[in-house]
């Protein structure tokens, strides 16, 4: 009974409330940053990107502590990835960078290629999860920019495009499921939490 509860313990503080948490940093530090513009201007985002990053740096400096548990690491890593994302995406918008067009599409491919090649051998934990949050938030971003493009396309490709949206819905549906009934330990939830994360800006169009 008692390996049940902390199996289902696990299972909620490593999936779901890692997802819930994800969003609700998202969109915590969006609002921030509209405030931080509104009353400071662009000198105020600067000093902002600068803090996220270094805060971001700290965290996935932390998830390389000797003797904490995976799912400390696992969720600090999550943590620097977001941050991470939303200084890159500040940065990509002040420059007009083509990080999320074709360019970007052959960076993101690369950089999905080293994660996967590494990702047992090599990577920690916390940098494991921090790529996992970075690339499904550029996945995102890549998606929406080539929504515009896909105006002049036949009905049955706008369609099949339009329809990778509720793609990812499904597969953060899948993700629900894989936590509850096949989930072993703290990485592979914290893993399934990034998905439903994902799943859910996906299903919002808010990348």
């Amino acid at each position: 009974m008692d390996g049940f509860i902390t199996e289902s313990v696990g299972k909620i503080s490593d999936g779901f409330f890692a997802a819930i948490k994800l969003v609700l940093g998202y969109y915590l530090v969006r609002l921030l940053l509209v405030l931080i513009e509104r009353f400071f201007g662009l000198a105020g985002v600067i000093v902002f990107v600068i803090l996220l990053m270094a805060i971001g740096a700290f965290y996935l400096y932390r998830s390389w502590v000797i003797g904490i548990s995976d799912h400390k690491r696992a969720w600090r890593g999550m943590l620097a990835g977001l941050l991470f994302w939303q200084a890159f995406v500040m940065i990509a918008d002040f420059g007009s960078f083509p990080l999320f067009e074709r360019l970007g599409i052959l960076f993101w491919v690369m950089l999905v290629i080293v994660m996967f090649t590494l990702w047992k051998k090599i990577q920690p934990v916390g940098i494991m999860m921090s790529l996992a949050v970075f690339l499904t938030c550029w996945m995102g971003r890549i998606y929406l920019t080539g929504l515009p493009l896909t105006a002049g396309w036949m009905p049955a490709l706008q369609l099949a495009y339009g329809s990778i949206r509720w793609l990812a819905v499904a597969v953060g549906i899948a993700a629900i499921i894989y936590i509850i009934y096949r989930s072993r330990n703290a990485i592979s939830r914290g893993l399934a939490g990034i998905v439903i994360f994902g799943a859910f800006l996906f299903l919002l169009r808010a990348f």
